[in-house]
């Protein structure tokens, strides 16, 4: 979501949108990285991830729910398309990437590791470790900060 803010400007609703998902603007001090861009707060961000998963799998019966990891979409190409009842015969993994913003800004890169850690365990911890047993809090920091 950082990287698709900075990619092009938007329209005034885009931007009042964003102001509804996001809440707040970034403050100084462990933010600046966001703030000097006119971006929201980590909190904000985090907290939208948060709460829209929380939506899906309260609404959202197990066995009609699959939900992966976005690093690992590509190579579970053929889970996908038999969770959805097609054949992956015409899906390469490739093609599972044709829509991925090609510009990255390393916003959060800027950000400190530990700060950036502590928010994300406080926000989306509990949901994370339940949903993604095998990866860690620290793990997604550092893909986090590597895009």
């Amino acid at each position: 979501m950082v990287d698709d803010s900075l990619r092009r400007e938007t329209s005034n609703t885009w931007h009042r949108f964003r102001d509804y998902r996001f809440g707040e603007k970034a403050s100084a001090n462990e933010e600046d990285a966001l703030q000097a861009r006119g971006l929201y707060s980590l909190e904000g961000y985090l907290h939208y991830w948060n709460d829209a998963i929380n939506r899906v799998t309260k609404r959202i019966e197990p066995d009609r729910l699959l939900i992966v990891r976005t690093d690992e979409i590509s190579s579970k190409v053929a889970q996908i398309a038999h969770f959805c009842g097609i054949s992956a015969d015409g899906v390469t993994p490739e093609e599972t990437r044709s829509f991925v913003n090609p510009t990255r800004f390393g916003v959060l890169g800027e950000l400190d590791p530990g700060y950036l850690t502590d928010k994300t365990e406080k926000f989306c911890g509990d949901n994370s470790r339940q949903l993604f047993p095998d990866c860690s809090i620290e793990y997604a920091v550092r893909k986090l900060r590597a895009d």
